[in-house]
């Protein structure tokens, strides 16, 4: 395996500047990896092109768009903190550059490992998403197009040295608390719909409290976390109408429809689904999710292998409805998101050969 042509694709990428919003530079990117891909002796490359003009990129070794295993990683990027992002280089050993290590590099090791699975016994396909960072509904398209795996899902989005294989479902809501607006010299002649909407909140926390909910962080629980607030438009008009959102992680499906009434009962407001994503499950127990485990151990005997849960998302909730075990891992990396993204050389060879090593076996 030549290591360097896969490090100049990334750093082809990286320069691209494929930020979600901007659909052409995303769309470059997907071009890049299908003229890679074909260079390289693969022949089933396919764009499904969606309603905003966004291509993605499906690669296999066989034809059709069902495989036993479907590979994920997604090549749009964060916008960076300066242009400077978009230049990539080595330093100490890591590949720095915007979206090194979320996700490029990632999108080139299941590149990789498809280029050297070209003649496997069992059929591997790739998407390469397109919006990620902005909700992966270009993942969740692929999907009700048809595209699936039979026997195993791997997304290339996650921790290194280990396998995800949960992560937390998400609800978040508007509370909205309505009153009567009414000029800030005037209050007796309205009702102040932000009082309302506080006291509501207070309420809210208080409930939280009481099931140990509202202090816990980076813990397999349910987390409410209040990000978003609105009132009037104006400094002296006292708001007939306030709200604020809500994010909500919760690891339990079973809890959706009580998480929401308690919310509306504990608020006294009024509240409403703004968006929404199943928790992901898989059972470690699984034959499969075994062997990935033990297979990933060999690779990285240094490391200290593990299965894990999420906090997080990633595009493995818009595949929960394939009903295959679903494993979330990545190379090394660090400062996603940050001014110092970047991924760590030395990991990226190591984990093309674990997909190969445990996909062929």
């Amino acid at each position: 395996m030549n290591l360097s042509e896969y490090l100049e694709l990334i750093k082809t990428l990286v320069r691209v500047g494929a930020v979600s919003s901007e659909i052409a530079k995303v769309n470059r990117s997907q071009e890049i990896m299908y003229d890679f891909l074909a260079a390289h002796g693969v022949k089933h490359l396919t764009f499904e092109e969606f309603p905003d003009g966004r291509k993605v990129l499906f690669a296999a070794n066989r034809p059709g768009k069902v495989q036993q295993v479907i590979l994920n990683a997604h090549l749009d990027v964060v916008p960076p903190i300066s242009e400077a992002q978009f230049e990539p280089y080595e330093q100490d050993g890591w590949l720095v550059g915007r979206g090194a290590g979320d996700d490029i590099a990632n999108a080139v090791i299941c590149a990789a490992a498809l280029i050297q699975m070209l003649d496997s016994n069992r059929s591997v396909g790739v998407i390469f998403t397109a919006d990620e960072e902005v909700g992966g509904f270009t993942t969740a398209g692929m999907a009700e197009r048809g595209y699936r795996a039979t026997e195993l899902a791997v997304i290339l989005d996650g921790s290194p040295y280990v396998i995800d294989i949960c992560e937390k479902g998400i609800l978040v809501l508007e509370v909205k608390a309505i009153g009567k607006a009414c000029h800030a010299a005037y209050p007796w002649t309205g009702e102040n719909a932000a009082d309302k909407l506080i006291d509501g909140y207070i309420k809210l926390r208080n409930y939280l409290k009481t099931k140990n909910l509202a202090t816990i962080y980076y813990q397999w629980g349910e987390t409410f976390q209040l990000c978003q607030m609105k009132g009037s438009d104006a400094e002296n008009l006292v708001p007939g109408e306030a709200s604020f959102i809500i994010n909500i992680r919760y690891p339990d499906p079973a809890r959706r429809d009580a998480i929401i009434k308690e919310v509306r009962e504990a608020t006294g407001c009024e509240v409403t689904v703004q968006r929404e994503c199943p928790p992901v499950y898989s059972d470690e127990n699984s034959p499969v999710l075994q062997h990935l485990l033990r297979t990933m151990q060999e690779c990285f005997p240094k490391e200290q292998v593990a299965f894990h849960r999420m906090n997080g998302a990633t595009d493995a909730r818009h595949i929960v409805g394939w009903n295959v075990p679903i494993a979330i891992t990545g190379a090394d990396h660090r400062d996603i998101h940050g001014a110092g993204d970047a991924v760590r050389i030395d990991s990226i060879a190591p984990y093309i050969a674990w997909l190969v090593k445990s996909l062929s076996e």
